[in-house]
């Protein structure tokens, strides 16, 4: 029997932790693949990731947008709301097998919510991790609404059992992000071209990564957040590629903060970008010196490709991590203190903390054998 297995895809970081596993599915002859790209996904302001899924030979079935003014914290529960008015709607008129969802973008919440509610059974990708602001949240409830779950660790798995969700129905598949960024290290750097402002990158030199979100919990400080990562990186004597923030709560203060900094300092080793293909991503972290910045790709990705992080904040608070971390405050001469620190270091060990670079082909096997169900029996 053929199942129509949906993939709801809503950020640019989301489609690497999930492309594996539309890439390995799609070659099931029992599923049928319907992708749905949503939100940032399909806004040209954060980089229109969904023409990474053309370039990568995936169809995109339909592209939602969804995005409110995300000046102000209403942005968010706005922009879920509509993408749930539109999921709805497909999911009504098409019907799926299965819905697959992913990790804890605070709009993936709105596919959990019309999927469960329609009783489609729900696949998530990613569950049972912490980290510390409103995606902690997000997560957890997704794990809840969830009927099947494939986690990253042994770690993940007890905490999703504990919070009563059948151990039958949880698989220990690690990240499929990790599948790209281990064929990212057979990616060669000379391929890459930056597209974005600023003063000129020469690749071939030591350069580092930065990478900073908007923390939610403390939106308001967006704007002098970024302004002290700014001076830091001013201070010290590396070339930098700057990438631009996903859509959150406080992402336009950050980003003013980003356009105001350069009017009025003379920044001339930073290089603003808004968005790389993933593998180009993973391969250009892999030859940098160090990632700057409170991202999860520096506790997921770089844990397995050993490059030096500097997380900054409280963002990523209480995330499983590797050795490759060194966590640091919004100071500046802690920032300092810690990208120095991570500069004298070359790459650290490999983990396997977050997958061994199969996960594609695990969770398509899973799902093709799966009798979906959305009758659930919680174990308490």
């Amino acid at each position: 029997m053929l199942k129509k297995i949906f993939f709801v895809i809503t950020a640019r970081a989301s489609l690497p932790r999930v492309k594996s596993v539309i890439e390995t599915c799609k070659k099931k002859k029992n599923l049928k693949v319907y992708v749905i790209a949503a939100s940032s996904m399909v806004s040209n302001k954060y980089g229109e990731a969904v023409k990474d899924l053309k370039k990568n030979g995936i169809e995109c079935n339909w592209q939602l947008p969804c995005l409110f003014d995300d000046h102000h914290i209403s942005s968010q529960p706005n922009s879920t709301a509509n993408l749930i008015l539109q999921l709805t709607s497909i999911f009504h008129n098409n019907r799926p097998d299965a819905v697959l969802t992913v990790a804890d973008r605070y709009e993936t919440i709105a596919t959990a919510i019309a999927a469960s509610y329609m009783n489609i059974p729900l696949l998530h990708l990613l569950g049972g991790e912490v980290t510390g602001n409103i995606d902690e949240k997000v997560r957890h409830s997704i794990t809840k609404l969830s009927d099947f779950h494939f986690v990253s660790n042994k770690d993940s798995f007890s905490r999703v059992k504990k919070m009563g969700e059948n151990p039958k129905n949880i698989f220990i598949t690690g990240c499929p992000s990790i599948d790209i960024a281990k064929e990212s290290k057979k990616y060669s750097i000379k391929k890459i071209v930056l597209d974005g402002v600023g003063n000129n990158i020469d690749l071939s030199k030591d350069y580092c990564v930065v990478l900073q979100h908007p923390n939610t919990s403390r939106y308001m400080y967006s704007r002098d957040d970024v302004k002290c990562i700014l001076k830091a990186i001013k201070k010290i004597d590396c070339q930098c590629v700057w990438f631009w923030p996903n859509p959150d709560a406080g992402t336009s203060q950050l980003s003013e903060g980003i356009r105001s900094f350069r009017e009025l300092e003379k920044i001339d080793n930073v290089y603003f970008v808004k968005h790389l293909q993933d593998i180009k991503f993973l391969s250009l972290l892999n030859s940098s010196k160090c990632l700057i910045g409170n991202s999860s790709v520096g506790i997921r990705e770089c844990s397995y490709l050993g490059v030096p992080v500097v997380n900054i904040g409280d963002r990523q608070k209480n995330r499983l991590r590797a050795n490759n971390v060194l966590d640091t405050t919004h100071n500046l001469e802690s920032i300092i203190s810690s990208i120095k620190k991570q500069f004298q270091r070359k790459k650290y060990k490999s983990s396997n903390i977050y997958g061994d670079g199969n996960s594609g082909k695990k969770i398509s096997e899973i799902i093709s054998k799966l009798s979906f169900t959305y009758e659930k029996q919680i174990t308490y």
